[in-house]
């Protein structure tokens, strides 16, 4: 049996493009959680040690040092998380995605 044209599994995907401000703001947003969370057991101190531990393994990564399965742009998005809640900024983006989240 001659088949047409190609088998649906057989068609490739356009890939959709990553918006790295929404891709940064969802995963600050899940830092910010995720810190509150420590903050109510009493252990800000280990967030900090982790989120510390964390950057440091970014960095390389984003400096072109380290080759792990992370796009560049899910590194940079992470990256970019990490920092903005260990210095605080990005309140705006924090409410739009917490917004945003409360709508899905």
């Amino acid at each position: 049996m001659a088949a047409s044209g190609s088998a649906p599994a057989a068609k490739a995907k356009a890939a959709l493009p990553i918006d790295i401000d929404v891709y940064a703001t969802r995963a600050l947003v899940a830092l910010r959680k995720k810190r509150a969370d420590y903050i109510a057991a009493g252990s800000l101190e280990d967030f900090n040690l982790e989120a510390g531990e964390g950057l440091e393994a970014y960095q390389p990564i984003l400096d072109g040092g380290d080759a792990l399965d992370l796009s560049l742009s899910k590194a940079e998005g992470l990256r970019v998380a990490r920092l903005a809640i260990l210095t605080g900024e990005g309140e705006a983006a924090l409410e739009e995605a917490h917004q945003e989240g409360k709508g899905q």
